[in-house]
Order: C-alpha cells, then sequence, then structure tokens
C-alpha cells in the first residue's frame, strides 16, 4: 500500500517523527564521549591539571581569530564564550545556574546515563563538562569567529579529542529552536527529548549550548548579523556585521572640541579614515550584571579641560617614554591578555576547574557591562582625541616629545602635525577610557571573587610575563633592547591603575579619561562578582 503524506494531518505526522526518533537505540552512545583522551597533552596529571589546561589552550586558539577585531567586538564574543563554557558546567550539574538567563539551564541532565552494552556513564564530571565546552566551541566558531576555525580545529587535533559530531550546528537541535520560536516549555521539552535519545552525550549538548547563545546574541542589540541598516530600518541584502543603526555621527565638524575620524595605513600606500567602531552598544547593547535601568542612571559630566594645556602634558609623558613603559601599554592594549593574566592568577591559587569557569564567566561578564557603560559616555560627551587636537591646532608649532616608531633619539624637536601616540588610537571618542573602565571592574571583580570563593584578601600579587628583547609589535627587533624581567603588581589595585596609566603614557587620552572611568564604573565588578556567586549557589551569608 502507497502511503501519500499529503493525507496524512500535520499533527499526526509529528507524532510519528517523534516516535522513529524514540526508537534510536540508546546503546550506541560511546563512553569515550564522556571522557578527556588518554593520550596527548591531556594524559599529563601535574597542575593545574588536564581540565585546566584544556581551556588556556583553547583560548590560545580562539585569541588568534579574537585579535583581529576592534575591542569591543573582540570583548562581546569573549563574553558568549564565557558564558557558553559555563552553561556547558551548569548542564551537567545538579543545580547550578544558566549564566544568561541566571535560572535553571536550558535542559535537565541526570548524574548518570545508560550507554553502550548496559554500562552507565557518570554525567556530573569535570570531563563531561569540557567535553561539552570542546563541541560548543565547534558549533559557532565558523559563524562567530572564522579566523579561529583552523587553530581552533588544530587544537582539537593536537588534544586528540574524541568528537563524533562535525563542527557547526546540529539540524536536529536547529529543529528545536526553530520549530518552537515562541514556545520555552515546548523548545526545553523537545531538547531534553533530543539530549536523552543521546544519552545526554557532550556532543549533543554541547550543540545545544552553542545555539542557545548564539540565538541570545542575535537580540542582543549589536546588530552582529546586519539585520539593521545604519537608519534602523529592516536590512534585506548585503547587509553588514555589528553596522550601527542609530545613524551617528560626529556631533560637529569642530575638530577642536569633537572626536573627528584619524588617518589610518597600512604601510603599503592604502589609507583610510576611521569610523566610530560601534557607537550604538552604549544604549542597544545588552548589559549582562547591570539593569538597563541602572545602566541608564550612570553618567558623567563633560570634562572641563584646557586642550592646549592637557596636549603638553600628553607631550611630556611621552617625552618620559622608555622600554618598560612601551612594553606594557602594549600589554594593556591586548585585552585577552590582561583578562588571561588574571584567570592565571586565580588557576595558582588551586582554585579547581569549576571555580576558574565561574570566575571567568564573571569576569567576562563584569568587563562586558563596564565597557558598554564607556561607550555610552564616549558618544555622550564624544570628545576629541589628544592626537587630532594636537595635529591640527597645534600643528605648525615646534614641540618637543617622542619622535615615533624606530627613532635613533628618545626625544626629538618636531612639528605639531607629525604627533603621533605610541600605539594605534583606537576608532573611538577619547571620554572616558574604555580600559579604565574595564580594568575596574575586573579589579573589583577578582578582588571581592577571591575573597569569597578562595579566601584570599586583596594582597595577590600579578606577575606580568617576561619581555624578551625585541618583542614589541610596535618597534619590533628594537625594543625592549635587553629582556624585562618579569614584573611583579603588589595588588589588585595596582594592576588596574598600571592599566589605567598605560593609556595616559601612551598618549591616547587626556588626564581625566582614566580616573573619571573608575568613578563611572565602581561598583560593576561587584554586581559581577554576585552574579557568579549566584550562578554558583552561593549567599553572602555562605
Amino acid at each position: 500500500m502507497i502511503i501519500s503524506f499529503k493525507k496524512i494531518p500535520f499533527i499526526v505526522l509529528s507524532a510519528l517523527i517523534i516516535g522513529l526518533r524514540c526508537l534510536k537505540v540508546v546503546s550506541a552512545c560511546d563512553s569515550m564521549e564522556y571522557e578527556l583522551p588518554k593520550a596527548g597533552p591531556l594524559n599529563d596529571p601535574s597542575p593545574p591539571g588536564p581540565h585546566l589546561i584544556a581551556i588556556y589552550a583553547a583560548f590560545q586558539a580562539w585569541s588568534v581569530g579574537l585579535n583581529k577585531y576592534e575591542t569591543p567586538i573582540t570583548l562581546r564574543f569573549t563574553s558568549l564564550i564565557d558564558s557558553m563554557m559555563w552553561n556547558c558546567v551548569a548542564a551537567y550539574s545538579p543545580d547550578w545556574k544558566d549564566a544568561l538567563t541566571k535560572s535553571d539551564t536550558i535542559i535537565d541532565i541526570p548524574s548518570t546515563t545508560s550507554i553502550e552494552d548496559g554500562k552507565t556513564a557518570d554525567l556530573h564530571t569535570s570531563d563531561s563538562r569540557v567535553m561539552c565546552i570542546v563541541n560548543a566551541w565547534l558549533t559557532v566558531v565558523e559563524e562567530w569567529v572564522p579566523d579561529a576555525v583552523g587553530p581552533l580545529l588544530g587544537y582539537v587535533d593536537q588534544f586528540q579529542y574524541y568528537l563524533p559530531k562535525p563542527h557547526g550546528f546540529d539540524p536536529d537541535v536547529d529543529a528545536c529552536f526553530f520549530d518552537n520560536l515562541d514556545d520555552e516549555a515546548g523548545r526545553k521539552r523537545c531538547l531534553e527529548s533530543l539530549a536523552q535519545e543521546n544519552c545526554y552525550a557532550p556532543s549533543t549538548v554541547g550543540k545545544i549550548m552553542g545555539r542557545q547563545v548564539t540565538e541570545y546574541g542575535r537580540n542582543d542589540g549589536w546588530n552582529m548579523y546586519g539585520t539593521l541598516n545604519s537608519d534602523g530600518t529592516p536590512c534585506t541584502s548585503n547587509c553588514r556585521s555589528f553596522t550601527d543603526p542609530t545613524g551617528y555621527k560626529p556631533m560637529t565638524p569642530d575638530y577642536t572640541r569633537r572626536w573627528q575620524p584619524l588617518l589610518e595605513d597600512d604601510g603599503r600606500g592604502y589609507f583610510t579614515r576611521q569610523e566610530h567602531v560601534t557607537p550604538h552598544i552604549g544604549t542597544l547593547g545588552k548589559p549582562l550584571v547591570l539593569s538597563r535601568e541602572e545602566m541608564d542612571s550612570r553618567g558623567l559630566p563633560k570634562p572641563q579641560y584646557s586642550y592646549k594645556a592637557e596636549s603638553r602634558k600628553v607631550m611630556k609623558r611621552m617625552k618620559s617614554l622608555n622600554d618598560e613603559k612601551k612594553m606594557m601599554i602594549e600589554f594593556f592594549d591586548d585585552k585577552i591578555k590582561v583578562a588571561l593574566k588574571l584567570v592565571e592568577t586565580v588557576v595558582f591559587t588551586g582554585a579547581s576547574f569549576e571555580q576558574v569557569l565561574n570566575y571567568v564567566v564573571g569576569l567576562g561578564s563584569g568587563d562586558f557591562d563596564a565597557m558598554l557603560l564607556a561607550w555610552k559616555e564616549k558618544v555622550k560627551h564624544d570628545l576629541v582625541r589628544p592626537t587630532t587636537f594636537i595635529q591640527n591646532e597645534m600643528g605648525e608649532k615646534t614641540i618637543k616629545t617622542w619622535p615615533g616608531p624606530f627613532s635613533k633619539e628618545s626625544v626629538k624637536k618636531l612639528k605639531g602635525k607629525n604627533f603621533e601616540a605610541y600605539t594605534r588610537v583606537m576608532p573611538h571618542s577619547e571620554y572616558v577610557s574604555g580600559s579604565g573602565c574595564i580594568c575596574q571592574a575586573a579589579y573589583e571583580f577578582t578582588d571581592m571573587w577571591l575573597e569569597k570563593m578562595i579566601g584570599m584578601p586583596n594582597s595577590t600579587q600579578i606577575v606580568l610575563p617576561m619581555f624578551p628583547a625585541g618583542s614589541s609589535k610596535v618597534e619590533p627587533d628594537m625594543t625592549p633592547a635587553s629582556d624585562i624581567d618579569p614584573i611583579i603588581m603588589e595588588n589588585l589595585l595596582a594592576y588596574r591603575n598600571a592599566c589605567g596609566e598605560s593609556r595616559l603614557d601612551g598618549g591616547m587620552h587626556f588626564t581625566k579619561s582614566v580616573p573619571d572611568s573608575y568613578k563611572l564604573c565602581e561598583g560593576v565588578g561587584v554586581a559581577a562578582a554576585m552574579k557568579s556567586f549566584d550562578l554558583w549557589g552561593m549567599t553572602m551569608d555562605d
């Protein structure tokens, strides 16, 4: 008998498909899915342990692609990756919470499951969590950060993970999401059924977490997929990722006070003028730890600058540039390095794998909200960078300052129109310092988290790495002239201060931008710590 599917009612057909899916043989699940490889780099039991080694090595692979983005976009992706990792940890636990919703995870996973040959697999383990994380990374990397695909696949091969599903999104997982767009309960039932059919294997759960965080990012106010044009109307073709839908333009052509695009070149004859990167995120971006009301209630009055006096301070600071200051500027310019140094410090306190992931998701969330706050103020005030003011308002004056990369003289007389900061001046307005805000949040968060979670007060030293001779990116093979030994920051506050001072030393900001950023973002790190404790199930009375 020939059955015409056109004659079967839709609801009956749906029930038939679900029934066929339920006939899958559960025992087909492979025990290798739930375990770290017993060969390769993870076969070394020495501290900090295989789980943390696995995560830290993957950060290096991700950073190859992430470092090609502008700072706010790098931090956005980093916070999404952090949330996705924590959600894998939380899903394979009895009661830890979802990083995005701060409530129950998108699926509930029992402590054990039956797998091949009647065996039982323990699920609430660090092994399962890492394997879920690796599968989640491979789900999203091609869509999120294409330049990280090669390094991440190379990392996976090196670490010899057993991964039965290809990288990219899973059609079965996607069906659960997109067939239940407006039915959260239905989506949860579909996903839990799918996970159960696949023995709650990390290859399936990781795909779920990857899709969950991707869909969150589709509606987080950043316009990642370019669904809105620059005038806020829907984009239907030739859409550009991260387009500003607010129609921002510098306030006036008065370059003496307002931000203006700087001229940049690639050293090969191509010159371009900057566009202000993601000016919309301060007002449209969805915060991770603060409420939108809290975000909007924070603000700063316009700084009262004497710009010529401020410019002379900039030039004076740059006259005192030495190799150590130059390397500090470069170090704090790389926000991934700044965060990884803090993570490394936490790892060496003896924190467990799960505690480190709890730290990471809180750190990323605090940095993210601090950045949104900074961007809100940047666009509100729209103030000029030192480079623009000096080049235009003091262009024909003879000034004495750092003369630029590879000069044989550390200080030299030059025309103001030839002034440049030590490193690239980022394509966004001057006030306030985004770095200052981020480092303030990281300092507060880390201080509170270490005290509450690990029992360590604010006496934690931060040791910057050795800077080998010639390792500068601004002056390669020249700076530093000799190895610079590891620099010890006595505590977290000193780390924050060094971060902020590096922005002034490099000529990227006027005086008030850094200390005012600390005021603006005060308390964000505390809110991030409270979020981390809540995800862990801790209260301040614990």
